[in-house]
């Protein structure tokens, strides 16, 4: 069985606000839990900030673009920055490309390394041509069957309810009557104590 990971101080925190409120909803009795984890916070604070509050993580700078060619060995995040300056693409989404098989890469010393000429390839692979005029889907605000549908709205519906109407709605009343009906009187539980 796996130990379970160390609390983070957030966790804590919030651990705190919530016994905070036991104490004064049910009573004193819960103090020492209390004050058990305001010592553990005050702990964890003394060693320092904790990774979810530090800050965030440095990017590697980019190598200039001068010495990078096609076949460059780049680590993920930097052929993402490289091939996409915008930032549509990140390090992570190029990681899951390459763990589905739709992206070349290298493992070298434990690391994922791909080249700018195979996200190219990547991304002539995924790209969808537009089709031609003729074939493109008009909105469908735009077609027959929405103007067709929009006049059958607008014609003016009759008073009185259709018969296939009349025997939904008197199904549904004849259901609503049997569940709305007092339970038969049958053993009935004494409360405990």
């Amino acid at each position: 069985m796996q130990p379970m990971p160390e609390p983070t101080v957030a966790e804590i925190e919030r651990e705190v606000v919530h016994m905070t409120y036991i104490v004064g909803r049910y009573g004193e009795r819960y103090q020492p839990i209390l004050d058990s984890l305001t010592e553990h916070l005050e702990a964890r604070l003394r060693h320092g900030p904790s990774p979810e509050r530090s800050m965030p993580k440095r990017l590697r700078p980019l190598p200039d673009r001068s010495e990078i060619t096609d076949d460059t060995p780049l680590h993920l995040d930097t052929a993402a920055r490289l091939a996409f300056p915008d930032g549509v693409v990140t390090g992570l989404a190029l990681r899951n490309a390459a763990a589905r098989g739709d992206l070349e890469y290298e493992r070298l010393g434990g690391r994922i390394i791909t080249t700018l000429r195979w996200v190219r390839e990547w991304r002539e692979r995924n790209r969808r041509p537009a089709k031609p005029a003729a074939e493109r889907r008009e909105p469908a605000h735009h077609t027959d069957e929405y103007r067709v549908a929009a006049d059958l709205r607008a014609v003016p519906k009759e008073d009185t309810p259709s018969e296939a109407h009349q025997a939904a709605s008197a199904a549904l009343q004849a259901r609503l009557r049997a569940l709305s009906k007092p339970k038969k009187a049958g053993r009935t539980r004494r409360p405990k104590g």
